[in-house]
């Protein structure tokens, strides 16, 4: 009776379609007789691979959830959001994406890099005025409790 547990090294002589190479019988051995080097994986291996790829696709997932729910609109629909604090100033030579994306991990290094150029903020009285006047639209998606806006320029339209 034979042990499920050992295996024997009888093969045939070639496995059809085999994509690593022919084998054959040598004595009690398997003999490969060509092999196929491994395909490049970019990727590092073990538990930092794996969580940096997961990351990284959770990243992209959100990061094309918000571009869906990034829309336009016009200043004025905007007001309540301003009285009460929420509405954030992204500015034209800023991915508003991007910002979303930075501002929903808590980057608050960048974010605060962002805010010492003056590229981030809440969104100023002189610059609701003028957005009122001018009937302006904006770029605008929500990153709760947050409301992040951001001019329409020429370029993206």
């Amino acid at each position: 009776m034979t042990n499920p547990n050992e295996h024997s090294a009888e093969a045939p002589s070639s496995y059809p379609g085999n994509s690593v190479g022919d084998i054959t019988p040598a004595g009690d051995n398997l003999a490969v007789s060509h092999v196929r080097p491994p395909l490049y994986n970019p990727l590092p291996e073990g538990e930092e691979a794996d969580k940096s790829l997961r990351e990284s696709q959770a990243n992209e997932i959100l990061r094309a959830k918000l571009n869906l729910e990034t829309a336009q609109m016009a200043w004025s629909e905007m007001q309540r959001y301003f009285a009460s604090g929420a509405a954030i100033y992204i500015s034209p030579s800023l991915d508003l994406v991007e910002a979303a994306l930075q501002m929903s991990e808590d980057n608050t290094t960048l974010i605060g890099e962002w805010m010492a150029a003056g590229q981030f903020g809440k969104v100023t009285d002189e610059q609701a005025r003028i957005w009122l006047e001018a009937d302006e639209t904006l770029w605008v998606v929500v990153i709760s409790p947050w409301v992040l806006v951001q001019p329409v320029t020429s370029q993206r339209q």
